[in-house]
């Protein structure tokens, strides 16, 4: 299945995507911050790990190795916490709401705030409102044919 078909399948459009994610895959330097990011708003909306490696390695010429490590140790803590409450925050593109991650013994999509705190939280969406959208816009051309294979034993 195409790379960039099978992301949408599972999140929708790119432009409902938050826009600071959207810097963060494919425009900023990468920080620990910046990687924690795309993990949370990844794991949240329930990326998979290889789905995502693959993603950001193309989307962004600085992702090492050891940025995969450490989407690998966040997406691995998160999943073997199952008591802990409020691991970290992401936006969830199917609610609009910003929402915790949570152990898998707690509830999952559980809200950060009320929608209208959520809204004065300023959380802008999508590329077409920063000055990088022609950037964004040629690095998604760039992987319209990129290809992913589904691996159902890892």
């Amino acid at each position: 299945m195409l790379l960039l078909q099978f992301l949408e399948l599972i999140i929708n459009d790119f432009n409902l995507w938050p826009t600071n994610v959207l810097l963060a895959i494919f425009v900023d330097q990468l920080t620990d911050q910046s990687i924690e990011t795309i993990a949370a708003f990844s794991y949240g909306n329930g990326i998979p790990l290889r789905l995502l490696t693959r993603f950001v390695t193309l989307c962004n010429r600085l992702w090492t190795h050891n940025s995969s490590l450490q989407l690998y140790t966040l997406y691995h803590l998160w999943k073997v916490e199952a008591y802990t409450l409020h691991h970290a925050t992401y936006y969830d593109v199917g609610r609009k709401e910003l929402c915790w991650i949570n152990g898998d013994n707690h509830p999952q999509h559980e809200p950060t705030t009320n929608g209208e705190e959520a809204a004065a939280a300023g959380i802008t969406l999508g590329f077409e409102c920063t000055e990088h959208d022609e950037v964004i816009i040629a690095k998604l051309n760039e992987l319209q044919d990129e290809e992913f294979m589904f691996d159902l034993f890892h």
